[in-house]
């Protein structure tokens, strides 16, 4: 085996978002298998041995960065579309793409009430995430019309007018969080799910499942205004650099943020643990643009135009970040086993730990064998065809819309 292997691309690639989510699916796997065995997180978590207690911290950081370098990558595709025709081809694809991350949540959703036996409005908004990549592509849709839209008129001004406006919007969306949140009542309603107006705000605030609407409507956002400010496709290697200063300092600034919040809330349980939580919401998002700025600067910034070489250990990870959609719907589907019955299959959290392991290992064995076949027939395989499928109905309605 060779110490380097090439990888072709012939566009514009990131090799930090690559191994980013690569390690987050990873990352996740491990650590919900133990929050799996026990998901009620209560404070005796922190008597964990270390290494288990913090893949589960991790484990929840992975949602937030699924949804801001989908994001942040979707931009950066978009900064490199220059014609009306790609622009044209491009607005389609991301309509569609958010119908369809809408229907896959929904299907999850109906998946999990058949193995559960329940009702299907038990499980509304269950599958948060694929809620929010439905939700993530609209708003990097209609950023981008913005843009587009704007150049017409005022072509120097688009990009910062965006900026501005997105600021304004996620410091609306944080600052709702922080007056109308609060743990310490969260417990009288943890296990119960009334189909009323009430109840389904407060899910959105709080967490009937990993990913809240609000506050978790940020990090998209976050991911937008990343793109479009360091515009990395459009920039020489010094310009980024010079750009990358005020990312860094901002997610130094979130990150401190979120650690001083840290003994300011209360809790119906462990603090940090749960995704809406203050300090957890201020350390993602400052988690999220250190190392993604960070690891721009350290890895990709020379090469970044180029075909690269990487080293093979790097491989499996870059592999599995081909098919994070597949793994993280096969995996969210475990959880619909009752918890009686993995209780049984699973006695302790040290099993759970080990067989997370092994489970994990399995998705990589797979990812590094199925990329032999392109991935054919997986979830994001599924998704690029049916963007690129002729839908009938939705040719009709863009022949109508022409002729008007």
């Amino acid at each position: 085996m060779t110490k380097q292997q090439t990888i072709n691309h012939p566009r514009f690639y990131l090799l930090t978002t690559d191994l980013l989510q690569g390690f987050s699916i990873f990352i996740m796997v491990i650590g919900h298998t133990g929050l799996w065995w026990d998901s009620s997180l209560d404070t005796k978590y922190p008597n964990l041995p270390l290494l288990p207690l913090l893949l589960i911290i991790i484990a929840f950081i992975v949602p937030p960065g699924f949804l801001f370098w989908y994001s942040f990558n979707s931009v950066n595709s978009l900064l490199q579309k220059q014609s009306d025709a790609e622009r044209s081809e491009a607005r389609s694809r991301l309509i569609k793409r958010a119908i369809l991350f809408f229907l896959i949540a929904e299907i999850g959703e109906l998946i999990t009430a058949i193995v559960v036996s329940r009702p299907i409005l038990k499980y509304i908004l269950t599958w948060e995430l694929f809620h929010m990549f439905s939700l993530s592509t609209i708003f990097v849709l209609f950023s981008f019309e913005f843009i587009w839209r704007k150049k017409r008129s005022k072509p120097e001004h688009a990009e910062k007018l965006l900026i501005l406006i997105l600021m304004g919007i996620i410091c609306g969306i944080l600052t709702f969080f922080l007056i109308f949140h609060d743990y310490s009542q969260s417990n009288r309603f943890a296990h119960a799910i009334e189909l009323n107006l009430e109840s389904f705000l407060r899910r959105l605030i709080f967490e009937e499942g990993q990913t809240p609407i609000i506050p978790f409507a940020v990090f998209p956002l976050l991911a937008i205004i990343l793109g479009v400010y360091m515009n990395l496709p459009n920039e020489n290697g010094e310009q980024i650099v010079q750009k990358a200063k005020i990312p860094l300092l901002s997610g130094a600034i979130l990150f401190i943020i979120g650690l001083l919040l840290m003994d300011r809330e209360l809790y119906a349980s462990t603090p940090v643990f749960y995704p809406a939580s203050s300090n957890f919401v201020f350390i993602a998002m400052g988690t999220l643009y250190l190392t993604c700025v960070g690891g721009i600067l350290l890895l990709d910034l020379k090469p970044m135009f180029r075909t690269r070489e990487i080293h093979p250990s790097l491989l499996p990870i870059i592999l599995m970040s081909r098919i994070v959609l597949t793994i993280y719907f096969t995996h969210n589907l475990g959880f619909a086993i009752p918890n009686e019955l993995g209780r049984m299959l699973i006695p302790n959290i040290e099993v759970a730990m080990a067989v997370g392991l092994l489970y994990t290992l399995f998705f990589v064995i797979l990812a590094v064998n199925w990329q032999k076949y392109e991935f054919r027939f997986s979830l994001e395989w599924w998704l690029l065809r049916l963007q690129r499928a002729q839908w009938q109905w939705w040719n009709k309605e863009r022949e109508i819309e022409v002729l008007s």
